[in-house]
């Protein structure tokens, strides 16, 4: 019986040499914890499986967003260049002093609204400029054709820069949200699903060997009866 538990210490002292203490769960090897981990195991697979699916969708909003982030700033480039050209030729036509008492008789209110969507989780704002706040203030006497355009690129240039602006933002949080799916995958796939394996194994060949030391000591025992049955049987049949 000695020789029977040596070697059941020495297997398990195989098993958990060949999974290092750090790669397996802190729990008593039985029939329910075996069943919970289990359980537990399936559901973080489920798990794995719906982050790979969102990280697929996040990189493709963040790629579609990048390439229209790209081009939007290119175009809210050449809208301020063209809206200065414009500012300049009306500084000449008007004179500083005419352009500056127009400018600062112009009230500078903005009214933005910032709406909330959200995409796989993530909530990207949606920017929008009354337009009814940016009518002409000033009069057409004394003024020139040339204010008028470079107000108008000016004004093309802000809903631009709101466009961009909101763009630019989405990119930002769509990134961070990436990050943090990654960062959610790599522990499932290299901690926690993998620690659970491990354990469920360990756990498996602990109750698999506590059976056959189970059924070892059975048959021992029933070995023993047999024989003291045998051994009753010869004595009664020599006193007969």
């Amino acid at each position: 019986m000695s020789g029977q538990g040596s070697a059941s210490a020495g297997a398990l002292y195989v098993v958990r040499s060949t999974l290092k203490m750090a790669e397996i769960l802190d729990v008593a090897p039985t029939k329910s914890k075996l069943i919970d981990l289990k359980e537990t195991l399936e559901f973080a697979r489920v798990s794995h499986d719906l982050l790979e699916r969102k990280r697929e969708i996040l990189v493709l909003e963040l790629l579609n967003r990048i390439d229209l982030l790209k081009g939007m700033i290119k175009k809210m480039e050449i809208d301020l260049d063209e809206a200065y050209v414009q500012l300049a030729q009306a500084a000449m036509a008007l004179g500083p002093h005419l352009l500056n008492q127009i400018a600062f008789s112009i009230p500078c209110d903005l009214d933005v609204s910032v709406k909330e969507a959200s995409v796989m989780g993530v909530e990207i704002p949606m920017v929008e400029l009354g337009k009814g706040e940016f009518t002409r203030r000033y009069g057409l006497m004394g003024t020139s054709s040339v204010l008028d355009e470079a107000r108008r690129k000016f004004l093309q240039a802000l809903f631009a820069a709101a466009e961009l602006a909101e763009v630019e933002t989405a990119v930002y949080r769509i990134a961070i949200e990436f990050k943090k799916n990654q960062m959610r995958v790599n522990a499932l796939e290299n901690i926690f699903i993998p620690q659970y394996e491990n354990t469920i194994k360990f756990i498996e060949d602990v109750l698999e060997e506590r059976d056959r030391e189970e059924l070892y000591v059975i048959k021992k025992v029933k070995d023993r009866k047999d024989a003291e049955a045998r051994a009753r049987k010869t004595a009664a049949g020599a006193a007969s």
